[in-house]
């Protein structure tokens, strides 16, 4: 707050917590992430616990807005994360998730190919040519 001003300067996340408030929302995830946790990234605080506090609203015709809170010894950061960051974040996690999928079939492509000939050979027909499916009824027909 400004020394002459009557007014309350207000937290950037307080404020967007508050704009969310009343919406669609998530409960609050917290995790405690310590340095010997597997796949614990250090970043740089030292021998450490950290928390995070996740919490995400869906804004009707916006999108979702996600509240991050990270807490150490030092003190808490809170980041009001908005919809066009969060949809940046979802689309690049979908597009890892692609590509990794695709990076497992072409490494598997090999194998598979083997089992078809292997199959095909001993004069078993692909599963999708087989007459095994779900019997359907014949029209007019009833039980």
């Amino acid at each position: 707050m400004k020394p002459d001003s009557p007014y309350i300067d207000i937290d950037p996340y307080d404020r967007a917590a508050f704009t969310v408030s009343g919406f669609l929302h998530t409960r609050e995830t917290t995790m405690n992430i310590s340095p010997t946790d597997k796949g614990n990234l250090n970043d740089g605080s030292g021998i450490e616990t950290v928390s995070f506090i996740v919490q995400t609203y869906r804004i009707p015709d916006l999108g979702d807005v996600i509240m991050l809170q990270r807490i150490d010894k030092r003190g808490a950061t809170r980041i009001a994360i908005p919809p066009k960051v969060a949809e940046a974040i979802a689309r690049q996690r979908e597009s890892l998730g692609t590509q990794t999928r695709r990076a497992h079939g072409k490494a598997q492509a090999p194998r598979l190919r083997q089992l078809a000939a292997e199959r095909k050979a001993a004069g078993i027909p692909p599963a999708f040519l087989s007459n095994k499916g779900p019997k359907r009824r014949k029209k007019g027909k009833t039980k």
